[in-house]
């Protein structure tokens, strides 16, 4: 794919605009348009009723501790994991999925007792990592805040479990903005279903008061099986290339390599 590719939006670049970073407004725009003393939230209610953001490689950098925790657990069953082995068949798994995923790939048995002690297993080594250090994905807490201001609602989609979201959010400040959380416990199906993805706009509608739609929504996803889910649900997605190359993203309206690329009206312009 290309930033010339119809219908696509690729390093900031639209076929609208040559500037990166920068926003048009069409005829529609203007006549949509109405003054009111939050401007960034009237001209966005128009187009927007939420972000939602998936957490590990979007929101934290986080896949190492991730990493780290599965070869740990899976060392005792004689399993190997890889990086590369990782990222290209586990990473966007549930923990629990991701453990009976790699454990038949592998050709070993397994009871549901030994998956939960995994995952407890992998959890701990996890919760370690964190607290030694953890750090946002760049230019992210600086979207998110931006957002709040312009009362945009926001949620977190992940396959994490909601114990790792709630440590990671809370210690690079921004677990108070988010209005909703969809973990890995409150989903019977994980990516790239869109089971967490359709729980959001209703839990958002509840939380805030406002209606939201999820044709209306914008996710911000770094694989392909949570692109999936997002659009499976009917949401534009914006594609973060932090984890997987671009061409493995090409099912998103837009792909970015970072955040610097994003602005608050750069979105707007992906939810028609």
């Amino acid at each position: 794919m290309n930033s010339t590719t119809p219908g696509r939006r690729y390093s900031g670049l639209t076929e609208a605009s040559t500037c990166p970073g920068t926003a048009t407004f069409s005829a529609k725009s203007y006549r949509n348009f109405e003054p009111a003393a939050n401007l960034p939230y009237a001209l966005w209610r128009f187009r927007v009723d939420a972000l939602i953001f998936d957490f590990d490689g979007v929101i934290v950098d986080s896949e190492p501790a991730h990493l780290a925790g599965f070869s740990e657990a899976l060392r005792p069953m004689g399993i190997e994991l890889t990086k590369e082995q990782y990222c290209a068949r586990y990473l966007g798994f549930d923990d629990y999925e991701c453990f009976a995923v790699a454990l038949r790939d592998h050709g070993k048995d397994f009871t549901q007792e030994q998956i939960n002690q995994m995952v407890a297993h992998k959890t701990s080594v996890l919760k370690r990592k964190l607290a030694e250090s953890i750090l946002p994905v760049p230019g992210v807490v600086e979207l998110i805040r931006a957002a709040a201001t312009a009362e945009v609602p926001l949620a977190i989609c992940s396959g994490a479990l909601r114990e790792e979201i709630e440590i990671g959010a809370e210690t690079i400040g921004v677990r108070e903005l988010f209005s909703v959380v969809i973990a890995a416990e409150d989903v019977h199906h994980s990516k790239p279903d869109p089971e967490g993805y359709r729980i959001i706009p209703q839990r958002l509608t509840e939380a805030t008061g406002k209606p939201v739609a999820s044709e209306h929504c914008l996710a911000i996803e770094d694989s392909p099986m949570g692109i999936t889910a997002a659009r499976g649900a009917g949401m534009k997605v914006l594609g973060l290339s932090t984890t997987y190359r671009p061409e493995e993203l090409i099912d998103a309206d837009r792909i970015v390599k970072d955040f610097s690329q994003v602005t608050l009206e750069s979105l707007r312009e992906l939810v028609t």
